[in-house]
């Protein structure tokens, strides 16, 4: 990749990777401290994952009846878990050590998070197996 500033080549490297990148939970411990470790294993986990999350664009209209199985698991994330569903996930499956949100967020309420994590066990997402 070839950066320009003012016509002139500033950095030139190789693409070590390409795609759509989705944003990345901010992991903290228990006490609230940045949890490196976990941050480093959910990056991971995007980038092992990311050729699957890729594959329903590419599948156009046979992907439809895939996005249908997964709807109800959509559904509890956006209504119910919100904000910390990805963190709950995430931590279920190993990915991070500690689904604690950040100040001023409380923390998911465990009906809620029965209910998600319930729900994606039926789809047995790669999320639940991959730090296992």
């Amino acid at each position: 990749m070839t950066v320009m500033t003012n016509g002139a080549p500033l950095v030139t490297s190789a693409a070590r990777y390409r795609g759509v990148f989705p944003v990345v939970p901010m992991t903290f411990t228990p006490s609230g401290e940045l949890d490196l470790p976990s941050q480093l294993r959910c990056v991971d986990f995007m980038i092992d994952a990311g050729s699957k999350l890729c594959e329903l664009i590419r599948l156009g209209g046979a992907a439809i009846a895939e996005c249908s199985r997964w709807l109800p698991l959509i559904n509890v994330e956006n209504r119910q878990g919100g904000l910390l569903s990805a963190k709950a996930l995430m931590h279920e499956g190993g990915v991070i050590a500690c689904e604690a949100p950040r100040h001023p967020f409380p923390a998911m309420h465990p009906a809620t998070r029965a209910g998600l994590i319930e729900t994606a066990r039926r789809l047995d997402p790669l999320v639940l197996r991959w730090g296992h």
